[in-house]
Formats: C-alpha cells, sequence, structure tokens
C-alpha cells in the first residue's frame, strides 16, 4: 500500500480550498482533510467513496504516476 504522505501527495489537487486558502498538508497524517481528499478523488474516478484508501482507490492513485 502508499504511504499516507504518498496519498497525500496524489489527492492534494481534490481537496477544496476553503475562503481562507487552507491547503491538504503533506504530513503524513491520515486526517478528516486527507479523507476529504480521497473521497472526492473516488467520486471524481468512479469508485466507492469511503474516504479511506480502499485497494480501488489505490488502484486508481497508481494510475497517476509519481507524484512530484
Amino acid at each position: 500500500m502508499l504511504e499516507t504522505r504518498e496519498v497525500q501527495k496524489r489527492v492534494a489537487g481534490w481537496y477544496p480550498r476553503s475562503r481562507t486558502q487552507k491547503h491538504l498538508a503533506i504530513d503524513g497524517v491520515m486526517g478528516p482533510n486527507t479523507a476529504t481528499a480521497i473521497s472526492n478523488f473516488q467520486r471524481s474516478v468512479g469508485v466507492s467513496v469511503t474516504g479511506t484508501l480502499t485497494w480501488a482507490t489505490e488502484r486508481e492513485l497508481m494510475k497517476l504516476g509519481d507524484a512530484d
């Protein structure tokens, strides 16, 4: 499985910015902001929306290639 920091790098674009310009921190913590980003990613690729890193989600994340 992907490490949390790698997941955060890959789903960062799916975390909505708030009016205060809050960003997804690449901190290795699978917290509520990461769960929101994962849920949004899952919704966009058509896998079950759980907010957690499932095998189907990881497979779709791997299709994105290396995060820069």
